[in-house]
């Protein structure tokens, strides 16, 4: 029996994704330099000129090695490319990469606050010399400059917490990637990763159906259609009917549910074919359709 179902592919784009946390690779001393080229890429992914894209992605991570920006977006290229084994590799690598860089924010985060804290416990200080009289010839005005910088070294304290986690984006590009060349095992880590974070990912829940499906956890995997379903996703029809064909969880009335009996064997590998539907906007990922057989 054939079944087709589409297996949701990253609807943002990941170069750029860390523009959104605090101190942004871009940010650093190559950045006029690697800032051009991710914009060239981006812009060239946009209009479909891959290989355009491959090479500016290329030189962006030639000119700074720890970029995660220039190797996730080699991992865009090659999953629009259906270069899987090797969007494999890029995102692997993104997904270090990101840890690396987030590690090194969490660390100095830590450290700009402790300086903050020395400099609270000094001007609260400052401020009650003044007032006892300790400190002679300071006016109100410099009371109230004082005042009005503890309140703003106050607020740079309740800046979120860089936490080192996976962004979203990343566990659902690689997960994707691990679907297409069948390591189901690490596909199934990944969605999970980003459920974690966010239980309302549709698209996570629909392509973690797809695994569960493809390793015959039937229940599992109508478990996942219908929390996909609930957060806004068009899960395919095919797919649906399929889960219902090979498990049914209703049962007569006494009788247990009746699973399917022909849960696919070793010698009967699933093979997932690709027809490659290009998306049109901000040079996403391509919408796949997967033919499992």
């Amino acid at each position: 029996m054939r079944t087709a179902w589409a297996i949701r592919a990253l609807a943002v784009p990941l170069a750029g994704w860390l523009l959104a946390t605090p101190d942004p690779v871009v940010g650093q001393s190559s950045s006029g330099q690697v800032g051009s080229l991710l914009r060239e890429a981006q812009q060239a992914l946009q209009a479909e000129n891959y290989e355009a894209a491959e090479r500016y992605f290329r030189q962006a991570a030639a000119a700074d090695p720890r970029s995660p920006d220039a190797t996730c977006g080699m991992g865009q290229v090659h999953m629009a490319l259906r270069q899987y084994e090797e969007a494999v590799r890029s995102l692997e690598s993104c997904k270090k990469l990101v840890l690396a860089h987030l590690r090194e924010l969490q660390t100095e985060q830590t450290r700009s606050y402790a300086t903050i804290e020395t400099e609270i416990r000094e001007v609260r200080d400052t401020i009650q010399a003044i007032r006892s009289g300790r400190i002679q010839g300071a006016g109100a005005d410099r009371v109230t400059h004082l005042e009005a910088r503890l309140r703003e070294l106050e607020q740079m304290k309740t800046r979120d917490p860089v936490r080192v986690e996976v962004p979203p984006q990343v566990s659902f590009a690689l997960g994707t990637a691990y679907l297409q060349v069948g390591r189901l095992d690490e596909a199934e880590r990944e969605f999970l990763t980003l459920l974690r974070r966010d239980p309302k990912a549709g698209e996570a829940h629909n392509n973690l159906a797809t695994v569960y499906l493809a390793q015959g956890r039937f229940e599992e995997a109508e478990e996942r259609v219908r929390l996909a379903e609930e957060n806004g996703v068009r899960v395919s029809p095919k797919m649906k009917a399929d889960i219902v064909a090979r498990y049914s969880p209703g049962a007569p009335s006494g009788a247990p549910a009746r699973k399917a009996t022909t849960t696919r064997a070793e010698d009967e590998p699933i093979t997932i074919q690709h027809a490659g539907r290009t998306c049109a906007a901000n040079g996403l990922f391509i919408q796949l359709e997967a033919t499992v057989t």
